[in-house]
Formats: structure tokens, C-alpha cells, sequence
């Protein structure tokens, strides 16, 4: 089947008047330029991502099930858990402060008596190391969905070896109603598996054209579940074939086994996930050449923290920090860990692209251990509110997992601490025990 462009968006919307036809909500995806994208989704792709999830994952499942209610309504992983009040289960809502501590929400789980928890692979590999899926030998849960992020091979096996937990990995987008495929985790490589009931996935070229078994393709997600498109714009990602049928190219790579099965390969190089959330690089880019560098490009680092490369103007006396303070001002907390190079030229491949991989090598350094006393204090604090390894020195803390309410308790922390009272925003700007420490030795001073 032959896909070509339309630039499906706000014109190809449904025009009948039922409720089948009337938009159920918009959901907002992660861009961070001001040019964010707001996706469309009717009653009908709601009604068939809950009939999906019925006749697979909850297929044998008690119809009586809690679920856990782990997602902030902002992120579409709450549409998947929302949709299980229709099919007469129970939610659950996890409260924000315990979401990043796994043994209080180990003990949460049990007095609540959920049974289902939707959580993605960063926060359950803090769950698997403080041994937060059991309690006295028993299993917390009855069944894991796993999504928002890929699941790498070692945090595979270790579900997979999971005799009293089932585990599910989910595969979708918001563009395409949370899910569109789904796989048991069971030993073996990790796969996302293959379509939810109603939807239907293809492997495609540059051109659209099917690739065969075995080579890596674009998935293009089609049938019930895909959305409308995004709100007062069309979008080349929205494509339609020459029977009107709906279909989304996901900027996602996978290759298709014989048995049907897909295995992830990556993303487009411009687009990663960050704790769970879709970001776009080139927006970030787009942000800091609107900021005054003459180019910019920008890459992830294997640690999780970003890193920029910029041309800045030889006339600009300001160069790069002013740059970093103005990107700061801008990016959400959860991006302002943006390590700044500049650079007299960005480095390209032998094609004329952007490296990426080399941007991503220029200048980080996560400064090692903390070294003051101070530093130390800050570092195990942090530790202390997200659990997991040691915080480095220029470490973000929302690298490691934080939100705005663990910013909060860390600011009440500092404050009980040192005896001095930090402006949030402050700590929000400079997330790192060096930065923190810098702070906190200029409130004495002051």
C-alpha cells in the first residue's frame, strides 16, 4: 500500500456531530520552543485503545483489578490508566511524593492493594535495585506495563526472569493513543512486540514503500487508534492512503522479525525521550540560534544530560553565558541541565549533517564526586529524595529523576540543612551540588 503525504492536521478533522465525532481531549507534546503541538484525539480512538488493552493484557485479568493512577495527567500514559474506570476497574492515585521512592511506594502498593502499575524503565530500575517489587518474599503487584522509554536488553532479562509479576512493554505515541503495540517480556531479546487489536503497523522507507523482513523501516502506525491530527496545524507525520485511511509515521526505527515481531531500533537522531517525555532537539536548537548563537546543535549525552554546541558572534561580548542564562530562563527544569560549548564551526558527518555524536563528546564533564563538605551535604540530599547512585557535582537534579514537588522538598531540605532559605527558581536555574553550594556560599555572604 502506497503512503503519501497530505499534511493531515485541523482540515481532515471528523465534521459529524455525535459524539463520536467530537474531541475527547488534547494532549500536548514536549516540545519546548513555544511552538508546542497540541494532538487531537476523538472519543472513538479512546474506546478502541480500552477495547485493545482488554482483549490482550487484560484479557485473563480480574475484572475487580486496582490500578495504580501513576502517571501526571499531562503525560498521555494517563489516558491508558483513566480508561480503566469505563471497564469497571478501580484507580488508585499515587501520590507525587512517593512516585520517586520505591520503598515508600512499595509499602503504598500494599495498603492500597493495587494489583497494576504503569511505570517507565528509568523509575523501575530503582525499583528492581532497593528490591521494592517484593515484600517478604511476596510479589507488590500482579502485572507491570512498561512504556514511555525503550527497554534495554539487561533490564529485559531481569523482567523477564519475574516468575510472580507479569510484564508488559507498550509501545505507542500520543499521536497514536497512547498504545498501538504491545509484547509480553519473557526471555529472549527485547521486542515491542506487535499490534493492539484495531491497529495496524508498517516498516517503511523514506519513501513510504514497505521494507522487507530483517530491515530497519520507519514504523507508520495505522488504524482505529490514530488521532485526528494536531490542532490548528497540518503535519507531513499525518499521511493517508488512497482509500482514506489514517496512518502516523512515528519517527521510530524497528525491524521486523519472521514471527511478526518488532524490535526497536531507535529514533530519528533529532528526537530522544527524557524522563519519559518526547523531546524534539532541533527545537532546542531552533531556541538558542532565537537566543543570538550564529548555529547551534544539539545532542544527548550517554549520561542523560544535554549538550550544545554554538557559534556564537565574535562580536557578542556576552558569548555563551549569556546564552546559558537566557536558555535557562526558557527550557523547562527538566532540560536547563544544558551543557554549553562553543565551538568555531559544528562538526558534520561525511554527508553534511550535524554529528550529533561528536557534540555529544564536546566538553561534558559531570565533574566526578562531590569534593567539599558542602558539596557533599547537597549530593546526599539529593540522593536521599531520588534514591539510586551517587549525585556528581555538575550532575542535574532533574537528570536523576526530580520534579518541581522533589524541588520543593529539596529547597525545605537545604533550608533545615544550612540554616538559609534559597529561592527555588534559583535551584531550579542551577540544579547541581557545585551550583547549589555556590548559592548557598553567597546567601552568606550577602
Amino acid at each position: 500500500v502506497e503512503l503519501r503525504e497530505t499534511g493531515c492536521g485541523s482540515g481532515c478533522f471528523p465534521a459529524g456531530g455525535g459524539v463520536g465525532d467530537a474531541p475527547a481531549y488534547g494532549m500536548f507534546t514536549s516540545g519546548v520552543s513555544g511552538r508546542r503541538q497540541c494532538v487531537i484525539v476523538g472519543h472513538e480512538q479512546m474506546e478502541a485503545l480500552r477495547q485493545g488493552l482488554n482483549a490482550t493484557i487484560f484479557l485473563d485479568s480480574d475484572p475487580a483489578y486496582r490500578i495504580g493512577m501513576n502517571s501526571p495527567l499531562a503525560r498521555d500514559a494517563s489516558i491508558q490508566q483513566l480508561l480503566q474506570i469505563a471497564s469497571g476497574r478501580t484507580l488508585v492515585s499515587i501520590p507525587d511524593r512517593i512516585r520517586r521512592r520505591p520503598l515508600e511506594m512499595r509499602d503504598y502498593l500494599r495498603h492500597m492493594d493495587v494489583a497494576v502499575l504503569d511505570i517507565t524503565p528509568s523509575v523501575l530500575r530503582d525499583f528492581i535495585q532497593q528490591g521494592a517489587l517484593h515484600d517478604d518474599g511476596q510479589p507488590v503487584l500482579d502485572m507491570l506495563l512498561v512504556g514511555g522509554e525503550a527497554v534495554s536488553d539487561d533490564l529485559w532479562a531481569q523482567l523477564a526472569s519475574l516468575r510472580d509479576i507479569r510484564c508488559y512493554n507498550l509501545y505507542g505515541s500520543t499521536e497514536c493513543t497512547v498504545d498501538a503495540m504491545y509484547a509480553r517480556i519473557e526471555a529472549g531479546q527485547p521486542t515491542v512486540g506487535k499490534p493492539l487489536p484495531g491497529a495496524e503497523i508498517k516498516l517503511c522507507d523514506e519513501d513510504g514503500s514497505d521494507v522487507p523482513d530483517y530491515v530497519v523501516g520507519e514504523i507508520v502506525v495505522g488504524g482505529a487508534g490514530v488521532s485526528w491530527g494536531y490542532l490548528n496545524e497540518k503535519s507531513e507525520r499525518y499521511l493517508l492512503t488512497a482509500d482514506d485511511r489514517r496512518w502516523f509515521r512515528t519517527g521510530d526505527f524497528a525491524r521486523r522479525h519472521r514471527d511478526g515481531s518488532l524490535e526497536f531500533v531507535g529514533r530519528i537522531d533529532t528526537q530522544i525521550q527524557l524522563d519519559g517525555f518526547r523531546v524534539d532537539l532541533r527545537e532546542i536548537e531552533y531556541l538558542l540560534c532565537e537566543l543570538g548563537a550564529t548555529a547551534a546543535g544539539v545532542a544527548a549525552h550517554e549520561s542523560g544530560a544535554l549538550v550544545a554546541a554554538v557559534v556564537i558572534d565574535v562580536d557578542d561580548p556576552s558569548g555563551s553565558s549569556g546564552l546559558l542564562e537566557g536558555v535557562r530562563s526558557m527550557l523547562p527544569a527538566r532540560l536547563t541541565v544544558l551543557e554549553l560549548v562553543e565551538v568555531e564551526a559544528l562538526p558534520l558527518t561525511e554527508s553534511g549533517k550535524v554529528d550529533r555524536h561528536a557534540i555529544a563528546q564536546l566538553g561534558l564533564d559531570l565533574g566526578g564526586p562531590p569534593t567539599t563538605a558542602d558539596e557533599i551535604a547537597i549530593a546526599d540530599l539529593m540522593r536521599e529524595l531520588v534514591g539510586g547512585r551517587e549525585v556528581q557535582r555538575r550532575e542535574s537534579f532533574f537528570h536523576r529523576g526530580a520534579d518541581s514537588l522533589l524541588l520543593l522538598e529539596l529547597c525545605a531540605g537545604l533550608s533545615d540543612r544550612f540554616g538559609r532559605e534559597l529561592d527555588v527558581a534559583e535551584v531550579a536555574a542551577y540544579p547541581t551540588p557545585e551550583a547549589i553550594a555556590g548559592l548557598l556560599k553567597e546567601a552568606s555572604a550577602a
